[in-house]
């Protein structure tokens, strides 16, 4: 443990070949050496024990996390895009949460990685956490709109996806004032700006409640491009503006 701890490649090759440790022997936790080597950071160590072959690069401790997700969680970027290269490694694990390495490597910022991983054509971008929630949903929230864009693009993701709450994407982009995010949400088709959640709420009322006035603003430019327009109001004004003292959300009734 010594030699893994501090990437003492040389160390763990000797042990391995004179018998001493097995790659997949169980240490604490439910890890194997593998999983610690991934989880430390040990990018020579990690490379050493896949050339093996008789590693299980899948194996999950008692959180349910995988080596890849220990990587992830780590910031360990080079062990991360060395198992995602492994067509045996599995990118849909989730742990004992939910969390899918998808949705960590939103909130983790690693966008880099998110951009190899929806490239192997095999992850799912609309995996849910016991929450309901989705890595769209997380990209949204922390206002990251060149994650947004990946996600959106890849084809599959399901920009309308409520968590068991009834929270949309579209609905936690409102909330934390991320006006560009909203405006990219509502450049899709399949994106409903008045879908409540569990408690009645739509993504204007969202805004309102926290006080994001220019979100309330690209909310209320919104048109829905499957209604004609004589089929949407216009909202009350006064003198050609917007009758102040009103929630935005009562201008626009469909």
């Amino acid at each position: 443990m010594w030699a893994l701890e501090h990437g003492n490649s040389r160390m763990v090759e000797l042990f391995l070949e004179q018998g001493g440790i097995e790659p997949n022997m169980v240490v604490s936790g439910g890890r194997t050496v593998f999983s610690f080597a991934a989880e430390w950071g040990d990018e020579d160590t990690v490379k050493l024990l896949l050339e093996r072959g008789d590693v299980d690069p899948n194996s999950s401790d008692s959180l349910s996390q995988t080596p890849l997700l220990l990587a992830v969680t780590r910031g360990h970027e080079g062990e991360m895009r060395l198992l995602l290269g492994r067509g045996d490694v599995d990118p849909n694990s989730p742990d004992c949460h939910g969390w899918t390495l998808l949705s960590f490597a939103v909130v983790r910022g690693h966008e880099g990685v998110m951009g190899l991983h929806l490239d192997r054509g095999d992850v799912d971008p609309n995996s849910s956490d016991s929450s309901g929630r989705t890595p769209l949903s997380f990209a949204v929230e922390e206002g990251v709109q060149s994650a947004t864009v990946l996600l959106l693009e890849c084809g599959d993701a399901n920009p309308d996806s409520p968590d068991r709450n009834g929270r949309t994407p579209l609905s936690f982009a409102a909330c934390r004032g991320h006006g560009g995010v909203v405006r990219l949400l509502l450049g899709r088709r399949n994106v409903d700006p008045n879908s409540p959640d569990s408690n009645g709420r739509i993504a204007r009322l969202s805004a309102s409640r926290c006080g994001h006035h220019p979100v309330l603003s690209v909310l209320s430019e919104y048109r829905d491009p499957t209604r004609e327009p004589s089929q949407m109001r216009r909202p009350a004004t006064v003198r050609g503006r917007a009758t102040p003292g009103r929630d935005v959300a009562d201008h626009y009734r469909y």
